[in-house]
């Protein structure tokens, strides 16, 4: 058997798990492709690669954090709140498994933009994909206690900033349901019952479209906001669709997709978060 056909075996039996692991260091879905796709690459023209799914891990994760440590520069300057690029369920391959699942949240995702790359990438890997510290190390040509406290300090950060999560996923349904049924029906008592008293909304739409430039917090105030959009829109259309492991509203206007809403459901059975990508460049996950 020739290296190519090496190459595209490997391609075949690693690919979807690299896009999962390149998704969660960058939030992107495009970067994530380009990312993989230059691992594969270099191993079409490496020798000697003797643990070919190690080795392309270990290039993607350090690509991924050259690339985010690039992307810093960008997203300081970025217009309004920055959020992940949102994926429909199976390409970061979630499966039944709730943390890695969870870790595929806009919510989250959003959390991990606070880590450095070094602490993203140690809680990724460690955390979420179960590689040891030392493991870890390796990858990353660091020492042990070095990774072992990135990884502490990224789990920190979560513990501290990640909101409420409801684990069980037909009760987010339920709750997505409701929210949709009172916003169709301009309904501000069932938009107040549904959502949580101290629910944050964000909405990235990076300066290229009309967009909140600052986080609304509070229910009434969101809701508020939330009525006056939909009255704002009276051609769109709303549905419930399913993104990063979570329940999301997919919205369109004249028969165009123009933003993704995704809902943070806690577990008292009420929004805790709602995060709206409306950024053009950013939907081309979402068919």
């Amino acid at each position: 058997m020739t290296m190519d056909d090496d190459v595209v075996r490997t391609w075949a039996g690693e690919r979807p798990r690299l896009l999962g692991l390149a998704y969660r260091l960058t939030g992107s879905r495009a970067d994530a492709e380009d990312l993989v796709q230059e691992a594969f690459g270099r191993l079409a023209v490496a020798e000697g690669v003797a643990q070919p799914a190690a080795w392309l891990t270990t290039v993607t994760t350090r690509l991924a954090i050259d690339h985010l440590r690039l992307s810093r520069v960008q997203r300081e300057v970025y217009v309004g709140p920055w959020l992940p690029e949102p994926v429909e369920e199976g390409f970061a391959d979630p499966g039944d498994d709730l943390e890695l699942a969870e870790s595929v949240s806009l919510a989250l995702l959003r959390v991990m933009e606070s880590m450095t790359p070094v602490e993203r990438a140690a809680f990724v890997l460690h955390d979420v994909f179960g590689y040891s510290h030392r493991e870890v190390a390796d990858m990353l040509d660091r020492s042990h206690s070095a990774i072992r406290q990135a990884a502490a300090r990224g789990r920190r950060r979560v513990r501290e900033q990640r909101p409420p999560f409801e684990p069980d996923r037909a009760r987010r349904r339920d709750v997505a349901e409701r929210f949709l049924e009172a916003a169709r029906g301009a309904d501000l008592d069932g938009l107040m019952a549904v959502l949580s008293p101290d629910v944050v909304f964000r909405s990235d739409g990076g300066g290229v479209v009309h967009a909140a430039r600052k986080e609304l917090v509070g229910a009434e105030r969101v809701t508020k906001f939330l009525l006056a959009l939909a009255a704002g829109r009276p051609d769109g259309t709303a549905e419930l669709a399913w993104v990063n492991a979570s329940p999301a509203l997919r919205l369109s206007a004249g028969g165009a997709l123009v933003s993704v809403m995704a809902l943070q459901v806690g577990p008292d059975g009420r929004i805790a978060e709602i995060n709206a990508v409306l950024n053009p460049a950013k939907l081309g996950g979402i068919t």
